[in-house]
C-alpha cells in the first residue's frame, strides 16, 4: 500500500491517504496521467473516483479485484478514448460516469451491467449506442447529450421501462423514436439542439412527464388534442423552432409553470393576438406567469423597421396592461368569494349559538 501512495506527488499523497477509507478510493483532480499500479491491488472497493485527471487509457485490470463489490465508478473529465470491456464485468455497478472524455464507442458488453441505474456518457464522440443497452432493466438516468448520435436504437430503448430521466440534447437526431412511449415512468426528457421536425403525440401522453425540452430544433407544429392529458407537465420549452401556432389547450394545463416560445419567427404571423388573449395567455397570467414570446404580440407590418419596433413595443405594453388588469380582476373575484365564504361561516356559527 505504501508504494501506491509514493506514486503520487507529495502535495496529493496526504489527501489520498485520508480518502482511501470505507471501501472508497478517491483520487479526484490529482493530476494523474496514468492509473497508479497499486490501485489494482485494493480489493473490496465500493467506489472508485478517478475523475478530473489527465488519463488517456484505462487498464483492463482496473476493476479486477473489485468486480463483485464496485458500485460507483467515476472516470469523467479525462481524455479517455475507449472504455475497456472488463469494466462491464462489475455485476454490482450502479453508477457509471464517463462523461467529458473522447470515447467514440461503447463496448457491446455494456448490457452485462444489469444493476446499473445511472449512465452518464455525455460530452464524448459517440456515434451509436449498443443494442445491448436493452438489458439494463434498472437504468433510470441516461445522459448521452453532446455527442454525435444520428439516431437511437429504437427497439432497445423500448426495454428501458424504468427510465425517469433521459438527456439527448446536442446530437444529430432528426426524430424522437416512438418507442419512448414505453417509458411510462419518464419525467424529464431533454432533446434540445437536434434536428427534430416532429413531436409525436404518444410522447406528450407519457403519464409522468414533468419537463419536456425541445428548444433549437426544426419543429413546425405541435400535436393537438393531447395536452390536456399531460397533467403533470410543469415545463415546456420549444424556443428556437419554426412554430407558426400553439395549441390553445396548452393554456389549460394546471401544472404548467414554464412555457418557452421565444425565437419562433413564424409564430406572430400564424397566430393573432386574440388567439393568445382568449386562451393560452389568459390562463397562464391568472397563475402568475408571463413568459410568452414577445414576438407573438407584434403584428406584422410593411412599415419601416424602426416604426415596426416602436409599434411592437406599444402593442406589448397595451397587451401587458390588459392582461394584468384581467389578473387583478381574477384575484379580486377570488378575494370576494373567500370573503363571502367567511360571512356564510359566521352566519352558520351564530345560528348554531342561538
Amino acid at each position: 500500500m505504501s508504494a501506491f501512495f509514493n506514486f503520487l506527488n507529495q502535495e496529493t499523497a496526504l489527501e489520498a491517504r485520508l480518502q482511501v477509507r470505507n471501501g472508497q478510493l478517491r483520487l479526484r483532480a490529482c493530476g494523474l496521467t496514468s492509473v497508479p499500479p497499486m490501485a489494482f491491488e485494493i480489493s473490496q472497493l465500493s467506489l472508485m473516483d478517478l475523475s478530473r485527471n489527465k488519463l488517456t487509457v484505462i487498464p483492463n485490470v482496473l476493476v479486477l479485484t473489485c468486480e463483485r463489490t464496485l458500485k460507483s465508478l467515476f472516470l469523467d473529465h479525462n481524455f479517455i478514448v475507449s472504455l475497456p470491456p472488463e469494466v462491464c464485468n462489475c455485476i454490482a455497478l450502479e453508477d457509471l460516469r464517463i462523461n467529458s472524455n473522447q470515447i467514440s464507442l461503447l463496448p457491446p458488453e455494456l448490457g452485462n451491467l444489469r444493476s446499473l441505474t445511472r449512465l452518464d456518457a455525455s460530452m464524448n464522440r459517440l456515434t451509436s449506442i449498443p443494442s445491448s443497452i436493452s438489458q439494463l432493466d434498472e437504468l433510470r438516468i441516461l445522459d448521452v447529450s453532446r455527442n454525435l448520435l444520428p439516431s437511437l436504437p429504437d427497439e432497445s430503448l423500448a426495454c428501458l421501462t424504468s427510465m425517469s430521466d433521459l438527456s439527448l440534447s446536442s446530437n444529430r437526431l432528426d426524430q424522437l423514436p416512438l418507442t419512448l412511449a414505453f417509458m411510462q415512468d419518464l419525467k424529464f426528457l431533454r432533446a434540445n439542439g437536434n434536428r427534430i421536425s416532429q413531436l409525436k403525440r404518444d410522447i406528450v401522453l407519457l403519464p409522468e412527464l414533468t419537463e419536456l425540452h425541445l428548444s433549437d430544433n426544426l419543429l413546425t407544429s405541435l400535436p393537438s388534442n393531447c395536452w390536456l392529458k399531460a397533467t403533470n407537465l410543469e415545463a415546456l420549452d420549444v424556443c428556437g423552432n419554426q412554430l407558426s401556432s400553439v395549441p390553445p389547450e396548452i393554456g389549460e394545463l394546471t401544472s404548467l409553470q414554464v412555457l418557452g416560445l421565444a425565437r419562433n419567427a413564424n409564430l406572430s404571423e400564424g397566430m393573432t393576438k386574440e388567439d393568445f388573449d382568449l386562451s393560452l395567455t389568459v390562463n397562464l397570467i391568472t397563475r402568475g406567469f408571463l413568459r410568452l414570446c414577445s414576438k407573438a404580440f407584434t403584428p406584422p407590418s410593411n412599415t419601416s423597421e424602426g416604426s415596426n419596433q416602436k409599434e411592437g413595443r406599444r402593442e406589448r405594453d397595451r397587451t401587458k396592461r390588459k392582461l394584468m388588469k384581467r389578473r387583478r380582476k381574477f384575484q379580486e373575484s377570488n378575494d370576494m368569494s373567500s370573503k363571502s365564504r367567511k360571512r356564510r361561516r359566521r352566519g352558520s356559527n351564530s345560528s348554531l349559538r342561538t
